[in-house]
């Protein structure tokens, strides 16, 4: 939002104040979906106990076997699916019994009250994918449908993951932004 030269000042990006959706910015999935004008509802949410593969076992550092968390959430805008996103806890990070209800909010707030944990930062690797037979389900549209794709891992103020997440963004309800400057 501010940028600051020497030998000119302080100046103020106005430009990027009215972009809805920055994908440079964390913004929960119901005010995402507000804030691009549509109705947000939580349509499910799945928890699931497990077990690490090699892809999550190397994005949360953890053996491959070991015990996680898995939380898939699905938001609609205005009653149709826009977002499915499942997200993997490392079990060993709970540190306070929890029940399925206290996963119906934001994994951010699950994380700061049972684990103590506070995601600092991620990093996601953003690219289209086609919609397999079970997205294609979630979503209600046809296979080989284009989706939008952010795999990340959330990382501690420490630069330890804390979690990691596959989201998916059906086309049409959002408009994703980055700002970008040269340094």
């Amino acid at each position: 939002f501010i940028t600051r030269r020497h030998g000119v000042g302080t100046i103020i990006n106005r430009h990027v104040l009215n972009v809805h959706t920055r994908m440079d910015i964390e913004v929960e999935f119901l005010d995402m979906i507000r804030s691009n004008g549509h109705q947000p509802a939580i349509a499910y949410v799945r928890v699931s106990e497990g077990t690490a593969d090699a892809k999550t076992a190397a994005q949360l550092r953890l053996e491959e076997g070991a015990p996680v968390l898995r939380v898939g959430r699905l938001c609609t805008a205005d009653g149709v699916p826009a977002i499915y996103c499942e997200d993997v806890v490392d079990k060993s990070l709970i540190r306070a019994p929890y029940t399925e209800n206290d996963l119906k909010g934001p994994i951010f707030h699950f994380l700061q009250e049972f684990c103590g944990v506070y995601p600092y930062l991620d990093l996601a690797d953003v690219r289209a994918v086609a919609a397999d037979e079970a997205l294609a389900e979630t979503f209600r549209i046809p296979v080989g449908t284009p989706l939008l794709n952010m795999d990340e891992v959330d990382y501690d103020i420490d630069g330890n993951p804390v979690f990691c997440s596959m989201e998916y963004f059906v086309d049409g309800y959002f408009r994703h932004a980055v700002m970008r400057k040269k340094l």
